[in-house]
């Protein structure tokens, strides 16, 4: 697959989401999931591939972990027969079960045309030689039934992985040994972190954890797809990325393996964020926003636009019309993240760097203006500090292997 795509990550309501994304020409294509239903997928797939785009699966099998009896994944369609719905914690060890399960996946996959296969995988949430053993079995025998079918279309192995994994140097370049030695094409990486950071992912040690695994990755001509990712894509891309994948809304704009349970919650109304490139953050659309457009502001509106094809209906008039929802924020945001991305776009390790340094500088100093104009004060600094510490210590691998 190519280098440097922009991919849906098809969740609720995908299908529109991934067509508006494809015709107004700022996504690649989608990842789809089992969850949507099957017309729905079928759908999207027929929609990519008149419009020539990238089409994934993700089979979502990043189990298991304790009480399973209500996870989704025992309704997924792809199962024949519903012989998933007799699964239990030990039968995913099993190596009959695994193998079927492989096989199904790969056979939907072809059914539905995807440019890469996606393995199903074990969710790697502490550092265990045994859990490492489960996934790399698992990989192996999605990786050899797609030998067998010699195919040239490329093979991705999932690494949802928790950041303790990774957290110490030891662990991660252990973990990286048992990687490089799987005959696959790519990476499908799944980043959660353990402290609670979801969105944005601001723990500086995670950062640069997740910097370096991918960076290593990348030095052994592996491609990197992220998946789940939010505009820390922006500063991922610095360390190599092939593809991203953005998720929906704030609570799925990161890898969250427990999202895949059946969880009933009372409905509410989603707040309305306008996400601002200026600043790499959200604002509340109909309070913050509001407040800097108000007469007895002095901020100029004009420092944070992202000047999006969305966001003319939010700065058309001091009071924000009805028009603006959940489906132009999320339009907006994805336009964002590809519009920063695109700034990377056939430049070099350094380059980027610079980029994204520049880019924390200037969110910096526009944070300070709307802190003085009187809003709440926003906990930005944070972010801004973290990327700008992890980008430093990134900086100092290349800058060492350049002059070793």
């Amino acid at each position: 697959m190519k280098s440097n795509i922009f991919l849906i990550q098809a969740g609720y309501r995908g299908k529109n989401y991934v067509k508006e994304a494809v015709n107004k020409t700022f996504s690649d294509g989608a990842i789809l999931r089992p969850m949507n239903k099957k017309d729905e997928n079928i759908d999207i797939v027929n929609f990519l591939l008149e419009k020539k785009k990238i089409k994934l699966f993700d089979s979502q099998l990043y189990f298991p972990e304790n009480n399973l009896t209500n996870a989704k994944m025992l309704e997924y369609s792809y199962f024949k027969n519903n012989f998933a719905k007799n699964y239990t914690q030990d039968s995913f060890e099993q190596k009959t079960f695994r193998e079927k399960v492989c096989k199904e996946i790969i056979e939907f996959q072809d059914y539905i045309k995807t440019d890469a296969y996606l393995s199903p995988s074990k969710f790697i949430h502490v550092y265990s030689e045994t859990d490492l053993k489960s996934y790399l079995e698992l990989s192996r025998i999605f990786i050899d039934q797609i030998k067998e079918k010699n195919t040239e279309k490329p093979c991705l192995v999932s690494l949802p992985i928790a950041s303790g994994v990774i957290s110490d140097e030891q662990n991660r370049t252990s973990l990286l040994n048992y990687l490089t030695g799987l005959d696959c094409e790519g990476f499908y990486i799944l980043f959660s972190s353990d402290i609670g950071e979801g969105y944005p992912l601001a723990n500086t040690t995670d950062i640069i954890n997740l910097m370096q695994l991918i960076y290593t990755l990348k030095k052994n001509k592996y491609y990197v797809l992220v998946g789940y990712s939010h505009h820390i894509s922006y500063l991922l891309s610095c360390s190599g990325v092939d593809g991203y994948a953005i998720g929906y809304y704030k609570n799925l704009r990161c890898f969250d393996p427990k999202s895949q349970r059946k969880i009933k919650s009372k409905s509410r109304r989603p707040a309305i964020n306008y996400f601002s490139t200026a600043i790499l953050n959200d604002l509340r659309a109909e309070t913050d926003v509001k407040m800097l457009m108000s007469k007895d502001s002095k901020f100029n509106i004009n420092t944070i636009k992202s000047n999006s094809p969305y966001e003319s209906s939010l700065f058309h008039k001091t009071d924000l019309p009805s028009v603006w929802g959940e489906k132009d924020s999320y339009n907006h945001y994805l336009w964002c993240c590809h519009n920063l991305l695109q700034k990377q776009k056939d430049k070099t390790a350094k380059e980027k760097i610079l980029n994204v340094e520049t880019q924390i500088q200037n969110s910096r100093k526009t944070n300070e203006l709307i802190k003085k104009s009187g809003l709440p004060k926003k906990d930005f600094d944070k972010l801004y500090d973290s990327w700008w510490t992890a980008l430093q210590e990134f900086k100092k691998t290349i800058d060492e292997e350049v002059t070793s």
